[in-house]
């Protein structure tokens, strides 16, 4: 988790270190939307009822939202980690898994998003089916911001202890190709509501993982990334918020498949 010293624009809060996550979970697919929000946030009025992604939310709000779909769905919903994040993001590349020159293809950010959020799944997806990933939105993470560990291994880390600042991931449609990185983190006071930053949502599984941990090049290996019908009723269909929401991807080491295994 991090970055090497050689990777461009790499900040000095990015420091490599091995992480082991040992409890599968799903994430998903895209950012939340307003018509996600809507379906279950009191606070809303003016909002459109689109597929844009959710933002001027602070991370209090983005746990309320998590808390109100686990009551809604019977399963137990958050913000993700950020290793969790990292982990999604680097979908099983050793390394980083788009270059500046080819941001235009998966983001939406500050020279190609004419200054404003679009409509979630319109980039090009990573080798899992997560999209948005990076540009959009930023996106909350659970971890309050701090140093990385300086232990050898990290196991299944959740950031320091106490703090105001939470860890924001991915950059925006206002940010630069520096901050639209797998390893980039900004810490932001979790109370800011801000016109750049929403959420995505892990679901979490039961069980645990007897798995190798990685370095911060290998992080993602070994993770399955399925898309669910989310048109389609199925008992298995959990984390829909509405017939017309976006669809969950599962993800994480040893995490179940929704749906279909894709062909091989």
């Amino acid at each position: 988790m991090g970055s090497p010293r050689s990777e461009p624009s790499r900040q000095e809060d990015e420091a490599p270190h091995r992480v082991a996550l040992t409890k599968p979970f799903r994430i998903s697919a895209t950012e939340v939307t307003r018509r996600q929000w809507l379906a279950l946030m009191p606070r809303g009025a003016g909002l459109r009822d689109d597929d844009a992604p959710i933002a001027s939310v602070s991370w209090n709000e983005a746990e309320e939202f998590c808390a109100r779909l686990s009551r809604k769905e019977g399963a137990t919903y958050r913000l993700p980690t950020e290793a969790e994040w990292e982990y999604s993001c680097r979908a099983g590349g050793a390394e980083p898994p788009v270059t500046a020159g080819d941001l235009a293809a998966v983001a939406w950010y500050a020279e190609n998003a004419d200054g404003t959020a679009h409509p979630v799944g319109q980039k090009k997806a990573n080798a899992w089916g997560l999209q948005d990933m990076l540009g959009n939105v930023a996106e909350w993470t659970l971890d309050v911001y701090g140093p990385y560990p300086r232990a050898e291994e990290a196991k299944d880390p959740a950031g320091p202890a106490e703090g105001s600042a939470r860890v924001v991931r991915g950059g925006s449609w206002r940010s630069f190709p520096p901050a639209l990185r797998c390893a980039a983190r900004m810490g932001t006071p979790q109370s800011y509501q801000l016109a750049h930053v929403g959420l995505r949502v892990v679901q979490e599984i039961e069980g645990t993982v007897d798995r190798p941990s990685g370095s911060a090049r290998d992080l993602a290996r070994g993770a399955v990334g399925v898309r669910l019908d989310a048109d389609r009723p199925s008992p298995s269909n959990r984390g829909q918020l509405s017939d017309r929401s976006r669809p969950l991807v599962a993800a994480g080491p040893g995490a179940e498949a929704l749906g279909s295994p894709p062909a091989r």
